[in-house]
């Protein structure tokens, strides 16, 4: 009897000085079940020792694209994209996580649903110490269009997605002239040719309180307004609002986050006026006066908010990947 054949997928990483972070991406993502994985790790200037860690694997799955300059993560995810020989291409930040059956349950969605080439995973939001805080689900398959030029409903930015190799080509990959919102922008010309399949199970892990471009809150409205205009055309004007109040309210939690009242305040102050939003009013209040009760109320109630089926999933996973981490660190 032949054995079926074994599906063929890269994963896209760029890096840039986050070795300890990078180390674990990479043992989840070359630890994936069922299918004959390869990687591409695009190291982007770092100055940590990442660069000669990576030339010291002795592995014939990873490919090392070193760059003398960082150039961003559009030109790093394309350049690991032009190195990609197999069907299928995933991208995964160097300090996200993967099940290990995220891209085998990808690839049997995008098999059950007509027109897909493209799947995304539910996600779950995780702290330093990887227990879960936070989830988010991912969007029905099929025609997800519409959805997406209301506001970004593919979770964990890039890391979520797994797309047929010839189809991320075909849209001409990321676009660099997008500093950050470039998966988005990606995902929206991908949604334009091709329907996506969905797993609705908690396959990423995506870190909070990362230090990096995406606490940068100006360029992030900036550069997600600028993709609305290029791409916003067949959703209606009630559903683009709901988008917009989405964006500008995951906004606002970036300062909240850092502690800059003035800044939260006059975020949630916005909100209240534009998207009439009464509450936001008290929360601009909250952010000025306790931004730390503000923002502790916020996290515990996304934290109640994931479903407890859906929190035990992501743990069955992610234990092991905590008790590894122990075991290193006592061996060290």
């Amino acid at each position: 009897m032949v054995e079926p054949a074994v599906a063929r997928v890269t994963a896209v990483v760029p890096t840039r000085n986050r070795l300890a972070l990078l180390r674990q991406t990479l043992t989840m993502v070359l630890g994936q079940r069922d299918v004959d994985m390869q990687v591409v790790v695009v190291n982007e200037a770092s100055t940590d020792g990442t660069a000669a860690w990576l030339d010291g694997l002795d592995d014939p799955r990873v490919t090392v694209v070193h760059h003398d300059v960082p150039h961003g993560a559009s030109a790093a995810r394309n350049a690991g994209l032009r190195h990609v020989t197999t069907p299928w291409v995933a991208f995964c930040d160097d300090d996200d996580l993967w099940a290990p059956d995220k891209c085998a349950a990808q690839l049997a969605a995008i098999d059950a649903e007509p027109g897909a080439r493209w799947s995304a995973t539910g996600t779950v939001s995780v702290d330093a110490d990887l227990h879960v805080v936070g989830h988010q689900r991912p969007p029905a398959s099929g025609d997800v269009l519409a959805a997406l030029e209301a506001h970004n409903v593919i979770p964990a930015g890039g890391s979520s997605v797994l797309v047929a190799t010839d189809l991320a080509r075909e849209v001409g990959g990321f676009d660099a002239g997008f500093r950050c919102c470039e998966d988005y922008e990606c995902w929206l010309r991908i949604a334009q040719r091709a329907a996506i399949a969905s797993v609705d199970r908690p396959l990423v892990a995506y870190r909070v309180g990362r230090q990096n471009r995406s606490n940068d809150i100006e360029l992030m409205r900036v550069m997600h307004e600028a993709v609305l205009r290029k791409h916003r055309v067949e959703v209606d004007d009630e559903a683009a609002e709901r988008g917009d109040l989405v964006h500008a309210q995951y906004l606002a939690r970036f300062p909240l986050r850092q502690g800059r009242r003035v800044a939260a305040a006059r975020a949630y102050f916005d909100i209240a006026r534009r998207f009439r939003q009464r509450t936001h009013y008290a929360h601009a209040l909250l952010a000025l006066a306790v931004p730390g009760f503000a923002e502790g109320r916020r996290a515990r109630a996304e934290r109640a908010e994931v479903p407890a089926l859906w929190a035990a999933a992501a743990e069955a996973w992610l234990a092991p990947v905590r008790d590894r981490d122990r075991l290193e660190a006592s061996a060290r």
